[in-house]
């Protein structure tokens, strides 16, 4: 099998080739239990943790905190199970799909549980999951760089017939059943939603910062500006950096965009104006 398997794999690599500059070359990594990996320049990342409980691979869109961005769409392979989820933005998982797998006659023992490592991956690499009959490829598909999971049949290391393979990337994730000819049809494909890019997070936050620092300046040459209604705004911009803080993209949009128009109970005068024009380009660059 260890024959056979790496020559799919090379031929995996063939495959993706077209998509990558002349002369660039795949790696080739051995995923063991209790390791993962990140796609360079992306937000995707791959975990393998496999117990009775949890499957073989969750691949998804990490954050800085979170391994899964509120929001965001994934998926998780298992030996009998293919299912596509999104996470919500209460932190709960919601079922999108869910594709039943073929089973092998037989599976290779599990791989010994290894040190935690993430390792990063570019266009062209091939990661076979150890112990497991799972390959995922990283190509690039009309700019769009992902991660493509697929289950290998053991007699001939092709993608195993009536299987479902499972691509996730920052634009979309999509689910491809495997024809008995090996060829693939579409059964599930949805985009991603808006994300913005680690540099508008970071500028955006430190543009926050700013306004919550402006705001004392506010408080203190403009008399109408109340004590309650100072701590009001500075409480709903510091909610707003807790939500980028902890990767919740849409609930910092949610919390900003109120206070834009209702919630600051800034006088009106030049230095609202100023003020709320400074918020709406911290909108504009987390918001799209």
């Amino acid at each position: 099998m260890t024959g056979l398997r790496t020559t799919v794999v090379l031929a995996c690599c063939a495959a993706v080739a077209a998509v990558l500059p002349a002369g660039a070359r795949g790696a080739l990594y051995d995923l063991q239990p209790g390791q993962a990996f990140t796609v360079a320049a992306t937000r995707e990342g791959c975990a393998s943790a496999p117990t009775e409980a949890q499957p073989l691979l969750t691949c998804s869109l990490w954050g800085r905190s979170t391994r899964v961005i509120p929001g965001t769409l994934y998926f998780e392979l298992g030996q009998s199970a293919g299912d596509m989820f999104q996470r919500t933005l209460e932190g709960t998982a919601g079922l999108l799909r869910d594709y039943p797998q073929p089973a092998e006659a037989t599976q290779p023992p599990p791989a010994p549980a290894a040190e935690p490592i993430v390792f990063v991956v570019d266009a062209g690499d091939v990661i076979s999951v150890a112990g497991t009959d799972v390959d995922c490829v990283v190509a690039r598909r009309r700019g769009d760089l992902g991660v493509r999971c697929t289950k290998l049949e053991a007699a001939t290391g092709l993608p195993l017939p009536t299987s479902v393979a499972l691509t996730l990337s920052e634009e979309t994730v999509t689910a491809m059943r495997i024809r008995a000819d090996r060829s693939g049809s579409t059964t599930f494909a949805l985009a991603q939603p808006y994300l913005p890019s680690a540099k508008a997070v970071a500028r955006g936050r430190r543009m926050l910062a700013s306004a919550v620092g402006g705001l004392g300046a506010i408080h203190r040459s403009e008399h109408r500006f109340s004590v309650r209604r100072f701590a009001a705004a500075r409480t709903g911009l510091l909610d707003v950096i807790d939500e980028l803080d902890h990767d919740r993209f849409a609930g910092a949009c949610l919390r900003l965009e109120p206070l834009l128009y209702a919630g600051f109970f800034i006088p009106h005068g030049h230095a609202r104006l100023l003020f709320v024009r400074q918020l709406r380009k911290v909108d504009r660059a987390l918001c799209g």
